[in-house]
């Protein structure tokens, strides 16, 4: 259990017990140290030209609010070969707080930068969900090995000025 303050029978379980937990930041990288800020919906961490997560149909991941102007995502549609191959579009939107920013459209198959600006949030931590019309499984395809329905992946994401 992560919690600042979890109840006393979560303290003494002899299971995984209780921890302290990892403080949220307003920046999170593939490679970094901070998968505690993922939440649902993502594939372990991959290695390419940089380190990435596949999202499923839907994910989740978590920022600190440091209250700038614009969420970035570094993010890709076409990773792989079957999906370089046979995947034409990829589109989408993001939440945040349950509240829409913005959608997306990827067609490159390379990487892409996306900027969302945002609405002013009180809350401390901003939930972000990112939602694909429409996954894709390579092994779906000729040659796909890939098992999985994904989404899209994500490099990056941060708050940003």
């Amino acid at each position: 259990i992560i919690s600042q303050n979890p109840p006393e029978k979560c303290r003494v379980c002899p299971g995984r017990g209780w921890y302290q937990a990892s403080p949220v930041t307003d920046q999170w990288r593939a490679d970094g140290p901070n998968s505690s800020q993922l939440g649902h919906g993502w594939l372990p961490e991959e290695k390419g030209d940089r380190s990435y997560r596949w999202s499923l149909k839907q994910a989740t991941f978590f920022l600190r609010n440091t209250h700038k102007p614009y969420l970035v995502l570094e993010v890709h549609g076409f990773k792989g070969r079957c999906a370089a191959l046979f995947r034409k579009w990829v589109r989408g939107q993001i939440l945040v707080n349950d509240m829409p920013v913005g959608k997306f459209w990827l067609f490159w198959r390379h990487w892409k930068t996306l900027r969302f600006p945002l609405p002013k949030m009180d809350t401390p931590v901003l939930k972000v969900d990112i939602i694909v019309e429409q996954t894709f499984r390579a092994k779906d395809y000729p040659f796909g090995k890939f098992l999985h329905p994904v989404g899209i992946t994500l490099h990056r994401a941060g708050l940003e000025d």
